[in-house]
């Protein structure tokens, strides 16, 4: 932090930062690149798990330009909106660091002297990174949080690829029945089915939607109930308790209802045409 200018060349686009020190917290780091003009907002945070530099001197010698590479791969994520990955820029990441209803969220890869992947959605409270999600919870979180869409969506217990998914989501606090309820319309397209179902029959296509609405609703849960335990809010679910004639609850009394809330889900699945 002291001598961070001496290791600063050319344009700072990207921070890589070890999951042990995210766990630790770094907040005051990136304060100190916030306060240098030099330093741009849309700054990407990425938190990695392995041997970064193994995969760098490794990839450096095989693929010219690496780091423009993975610059571009994040900013074509942002830019086209598709939820297979988070990303995220400091800019972004102190907003929600500061607001009382919002948590920070961060890309976490799993990274190896050949392989640079993709893990999961890491969530933050206090600074410090508190868990993450899996790679089924993070197709929820992606859907749920942002008006991204999932190019491709594969239920494998129902061997079917959905393609195009996206969601509308209504969310209501009740503070007296100590319950939070999520009203999830999901809609989406079948790009490939691979099951036993007769597609051509009408009520063969009401079973393979009644069965993806059971998948989404259990997804939903499955992330909602992962936030519980890990007592954040990237949702910014906490903002709905606010109201104009109300004293507005305080980040703590927030996080202490959220984290003992009563969830209740109801999801539905609009299925577009059939792919031809």
């Amino acid at each position: 932090m002291k001598y961070y200018r001496e290791i600063k060349l050319g344009q700072l686009r990207m921070l890589f930062i070890n999951e042990k020190v995210a766990r630790n917290g770094f907040v005051s780091l990136i304060d100190t690149l916030l306060n240098d003009p030099d330093v741009s907002p849309r700054l990407y945070l990425v938190v990695f798990k392995g041997d970064f530099e193994a995969f760098i001197k490794n990839r450096v010698q095989q693929q010219r330009d690496l780091d423009y590479y993975l610059y571009r791969m994040f900013k074509h994520y942002e830019k086209g909106q598709q939820g297979e990955i988070t990303v995220t820029n400091i800019h972004e990441f102190m907003e929600k660091m500061y607001s009382p209803y919002s948590d920070p969220y961060v890309p976490i890869f799993k990274v190896d002297k050949d392989n640079f992947s993709y893990e999961g959605t890491g969530f933050f409270g206090n600074g410090k990174l508190k868990g993450r999600s899996d790679k089924y919870q993070d197709q929820f979180f992606q859907l749920l949080n942002n008006d991204h869409f999932l190019k491709n969506m594969i239920i494998t217990p129902f061997d079917v690829s959905l393609g195009e998914v996206r969601s509308h989501v209504t969310t209501h606090v009740n503070l007296k029945d100590h319950t939070v309820s999520f009203k999830i319309h999901y809609r989406g397209r079948i790009d490939e089915y691979r099951g036993t179902k007769d597609l051509n029959r009408q009520a063969s296509i009401y079973e393979l939607v009644d069965e993806i609405e059971g998948y989404m609703e259990g997804g939903t849960v499955s992330l909602l109930k992962k936030l519980q335990k890990l007592k954040v809010d990237p949702l910014e679910i906490g903002g709905q308790t606010m109201a104009p004639a109300s004293k507005p609850m305080s980040e703590e009394d927030w996080i202490k209802f959220w984290e003992s809330a009563k969830i209740k889900v109801d999801c539905d699945f609009e299925l577009e045409p059939l792919s031809t």
